[in-house]
């Protein structure tokens, strides 16, 4: 597009969207799409981050559990109570 107005801008008489103002905007979209890409992409990480925390916080609270279930009973009973709140 930008050669194109190279070429035709005069012959038409383009006064706004000039070459020099077409090319500007090739910089900035391409910077854009750089800086949205490097977004996605630290997303993706923050998610793997956030579902391995997950997992952790499944496993300690099953680990948990059965600890208190050798202390308290696999049947609730008032021994329980405490650890309810």
């Amino acid at each position: 597009m930008a050669d194109g107005l190279d070429t035709y801008a005069v012959a038409i008489g383009v006064k706004q969207n000039t070459a020099a103002g077409v090319r500007a905007d090739i910089v900035l979209l391409r910077a854009k799409e750089l800086e949205y890409n490097t977004c996605k992409a630290s997303t993706a990480v923050a998610e793997a981050a956030t579902a391995a925390a997950d997992e952790a916080g499944k496993l300690f609270i099953l680990a948990a559990s059965a600890t208190q279930r050798i202390r308290l009973g696999t049947k609730w009973s008032r021994a329980w109570e405490p650890a309810q709140k």
